[in-house]
């Protein structure tokens, strides 16, 4: 019985170095932007842009999605 041979892993693990610091910058370069613009806008604006985003896309439907049960027996009562 002979020695038994090594088992060779390769050096090489993930993507290469370049790649790796390819995507690194550009996440780096779109967390600069998203910080710079979200720096600009709470200057501008008091409130959260979240909060802005909600009022302007649920403005428009508001009333058609209204779950005050009580206001609408009342308002069918008087009619």
């Amino acid at each position: 019985m002979g020695r038994p041979t090594p088992v060779r892993h390769s050096k090489r693990r993930g993507p290469p170095p370049t790649h790796l610091f390819k995507y690194l910058f550009i996440l780096a370069i779109g967390i600069a932007i998203g910080y710079s613009y979200g720096w600009k806008d709470a200057q501008v604006n008091t409130t959260h842009i979240a909060e802005r985003l909600v009022e302007r896309i649920g403005g428009d439907n508001k009333k058609n999605m209204d779950a005050d049960i009580d206001a609408k027996m009342r308002s069918a009562e008087k009619k």
